[in-house]
C-alpha cells in the first residue's frame, strides 16, 4: 500500500504515515442486512474504543498531522541603509568622490573661465595701446604732416619740398620706374610711435627714407641715411 500523499510504502494496517504523518484513509466495507451481521473481534474493539472517547470526538476522526516546519531563522547583521538597499544600481563616481556629470561640469567651468580672463586681459592691453590692431588715422596724418613741415637740410625749404625734387629728378632722368609717397606705418607692441616713410622706385633700386616719430611729444628722428641726408643737421 502507498501513501495518498508522498506516495511512500506503509503497511496495510498503519493509521498515518510514517514518513509525513498522513492520515490514511480506507473505504468501509459495504453494509449487510442486520440479521446477517455478526460481531467480530474487531467491531468489539471499536466499541469499547469508542466508550473510551471523550464526548464530541469521532473514533474514526483523524488524527492532526505534527507541524515539522521551524520557524525562519532571523537575518543576522546590520540593517541596510536606505540609499544602499539591495538591488539600487550604485551611482558612479570618480576620482575624489565625483560623478562623471560634476567632473564635466568643473571642466566646463575652467575652460569658460580661463577664455574670460584672456578677454579681459586682451581687452586691457588694446585700452591701453599695448596692442594696435589698427592704426588711428588722425594720428597717422598728424604724423606724416609733421614729417613733411620738417625743416630740410635746405635754407627754406622744408622736407615734403626735399623729397619732391628728389622725385622729379628722378622722372626727368628717365631712372622712375615707381612711387609710393608718403606712408605711415604703425610699429609692433608700440602705441606711441610710428614710422613715416618716402619711398620710390629707381632703375637701380628703391630709394626709401624713414622717420621714426613720436606720437606723445612730436619727436622726430631719421632712421636711415636719406632720411638723415634730407633732414636738416
Amino acid at each position: 500500500m502507498r501513501c495518498g500523499n508522498c506516495y511512500n510504502t506503509i503497511a496495510d494496517d498503519v493509521d498515518f504515515c510514517p514518513s509525513c504523518n498522513f492520515p490514511i484513509f480506507r473505504p468501509k466495507p459495504a453494509a449487510v442486512p442486520q440479521a446477517e451481521q455478526t460481531a467480530t473481534p474487531e467491531d468489539q474493539q471499536d466499541a469499547v474504543a469508542a466508550s473510551e472517547q471523550p464526548a464530541g470526538v469521532s473514533p474514526s476522526a483523524p488524527k492532526p498531522a505534527l507541524s515539522t516546519s521551524r520557524p525562519a531563522p532571523a537575518l543576522r547583521g546590520k540593517p541596510a541603509r536606505p540609499g544602499h538597499r539591495r538591488g539600487k544600481p550604485a551611482q558612479r563616481r570618480g576620482r575624489a568622490g565625483e560623478s562623471p556629470g560634476q567632473k564635466a561640469l568643473k571642466i566646463a567651468v575652467g575652460i569658460f573661465g580661463t577664455l574670460a580672463v584672456a578677454g579681459a586681459l586682451f581687452y586691457a592691453l588694446k585700452s591701453s595701446g599695448f596692442i594696435r590692431s589698427e592704426l588711428d588715422s588722425k594720428a597717422a596724418l598728424q604724423a606724416i604732416a609733421s614729417v613733411r613741415n620738417l625743416q630740410s637740410n635746405q635754407a627754406g625749404v622744408s622736407v615734403d619740398q626735399a623729397m619732391t625734387r628728389m622725385l622729379d629728378g628722378a622722372r626727368e632722368s628717365g631712372n622712375l620706374v615707381g612711387y609710393q609717397g608718403w606712408v605711415v606705418r604703425p610699429i609692433s607692441g608700440d602705441s606711441v610711435r610710428v614710422r613715416v616713410l618716402f619711398s620710390y622706385d629707381e632703375r637701380e633700386g628703391q630709394r626709401q627714407a624713414v622717420w621714426l616719430v613720436s606720437l606723445s611729444d612730436n619727436s622726430i628722428a631719421p632712421q636711415n641715411d636719406l632720411a638723415a641726408a634730407v633732414s636738416k643737421k
